[in-house]
């Protein structure tokens, strides 16, 4: 099998940063239905989730932390994305990570 590498296409998405307690401002981009507090899992590795994001592509819950970015993409999916991730893949927005986020700006720029 022959790997090969593939380079993502720009595009805009939507995102709103999850701090733990803005549920509603969340739902504005998920969809009342798309968000919710997570129940309690007795999985140690699954604790820090608070919440989860349904997945539409994929049918499928995903375990959201405080502190990850919450985002829409070009078919209407939802997922939630690691702050350093964030960083490493999206262009800062016009008016700055701050803007979205105080706790965004302060994290280190990757390398170029």
């Amino acid at each position: 099998m022959t790997i090969h590498h593939i380079t993502k296409r720009p595009v805009t998405v939507q995102a709103v940063p999850f701090d733990g307690e803005n549920f509603d401002e969340v739902r504005e981009l998920t969809g009342e239905e798309y968000f919710r507090p997570k129940a309690k899992s007795g999985r140690a590795e699954a604790a820090f989730f608070t919440a989860e994001v349904y997945d539409v592509l994929h049918d499928t819950w995903i375990g959201v932390a405080p502190g990850m970015v919450i985002l829409k993409g070009t078919r209407d999916e939802c997922y939630p994305c690691e702050r350093r991730a964030l960083l490493d893949i999206y262009e800062e927005p016009a008016d700055g990570w701050a803007s979205m986020a105080p706790w965004l700006a302060s994290l280190p720029r990757p390398a170029s």
